[in-house]
């Protein structure tokens, strides 16, 4: 297995057996480890002989922790060294990134719902609308899919199309109760920040980073929760669901297009979602890092694209301060890096997230 050790150690910890395991992922395998004093080599298990040293000065140490087939660095007193790049862009997500998804579009999925169901006078087609709007009745929670993914456009066609498939309508009258039922604003939903985020968006302009929402949502409901959260005199750019000519995510076009009206290089930009969706537009557009969060309805194993995963959005933006900063982010905090992310930073794509470039 390949585990990071420091000199002397022989094996991961008392809680891991020391065996020998199949390599999940580059770099990582089965075990744990916390680091104290560098430097740090990569051990092979397989090849015993071979190692890749990990400088981690004084100044660049991590703590870390190695686990099947997740990699956790950060922790308290872990200063960050300074990129030689100056920072950039942060885009991030609106719905599940910086709004709790679940109080905004429940209450609009359940209002749709009845909508069409006082449209047609058949409470059977509930069930439908929920499934084509990517919504759990019963634990009142969104799913992924549908509006958690989609623009509102987008949605409409897959409550039309659920309709004609599941109960046989036809074409005239799924127009009329799509018309009639349909509102693209939640109003009725609960507008609940994840965080502070005039203080985080403060903290990224206070070391020159430029902000950005990429959101499938519409116009008018973002610019109501931009302004309901204080946010406009922080942002530079904000994109909708519903703008002109755009090319929904994950297509890379959007973070691409936004890279390029900010003179923003995509390699010093990161993507922050809650969604494969978001991560597979940092992804496609092949920028500098994508993370992904789990205050949305994204779970872990639908984030696996991303470079690393964290908690909220606040730890999110510390990574990228991390990352990108050239004075440092001051203290890294604990995040997870997937697969993806793991091969990047042995890679040296991301050293100021692992303490150094390793070399062979």
């Amino acid at each position: 297995m390949d585990v990071l050790l420091p000199p002397g150690r022989t094996s991961c910890n008392n809680n891991m057996p020391s065996a020998h395991y199949e390599p999940r992922f580059m770099g990582v395998a089965n075990g744990s480890l916390k680091t104290g004093e560098g430097p740090y080599s990569v051990w092979d298990d397989r090849h015993a002989q071979q190692r890749r040293h990990v400088e981690s000065t004084a100044a660049g140490v991590k703590s870390a922790v190695v686990e099947e087939g997740e990699l956790v660095v950060g922790g308290e007193g872990c200063p960050v060294p300074p990129s030689e790049h100056e920072p950039a862009l942060v885009i991030f997500d609106k719905d599940g990134t910086l709004m709790c998804f679940h109080s905004m579009w429940g209450p609009w999925c359940e209002e749709i719902g009845q909508r069409v169901v006082a449209v047609t006078g058949r409470p059977e087609l509930l069930g439908c609308v929920y499934r084509a709007l990517g919504y759990d009745g019963e634990r009142r929670l969104v799913q992924l899919g549908s509006i958690a993914e989609k623009t509102m456009e987008q949605v409409q066609l897959m409550l039309r199309e659920a309709l004609q498939r599941e109960h046989g309508l036809e074409d005239a009258e799924v127009e009329r109760v799509v018309r009639v039922a349909w509102r693209d604003d939640c109003s009725g939903g609960s507008m609940r920040p994840l965080g502070d985020l005039v203080a985080i968006f403060r903290r990224l302009k206070e070391r020159g980073f430029k902000i950005a929402i990429c959101t499938s949502d519409s116009r008018a409901g973002t610019e109501e929760f931009i302004d309901a959260q204080g946010l406009a005199p922080l942002l530079d750019s904000v994109v909708c669901g519903d703008d002109a000519g755009i090319v929904p995510k994950p297509s890379p076009s959007l973070a691409l297009d936004m890279c390029r009206r900010l003179g923003v290089d995509p390699s010093r930009a990161a993507i922050v979602g809650d969604t494969p969706t978001d991560v597979g537009m940092g992804r496609a557009a092949r920028l500098g890092l994508t993370l992904g969060v789990l205050c949305g309805v994204g779970v872990e194993s639908d984030l696996l694209a991303a470079d690393v995963i964290v908690p909220d959005v606040e730890t999110a933006a510390e990574v990228a301060l991390a990352a990108f900063s050239p004075r440092g982010g001051g203290c890294l905090p604990p995040v997870r890096l997937t697969p993806s992310g793991v091969a990047r930073l042995l890679s040296g794509a991301h050293d100021n997230l692992g303490g150094g470039r390793p070399s062979s």
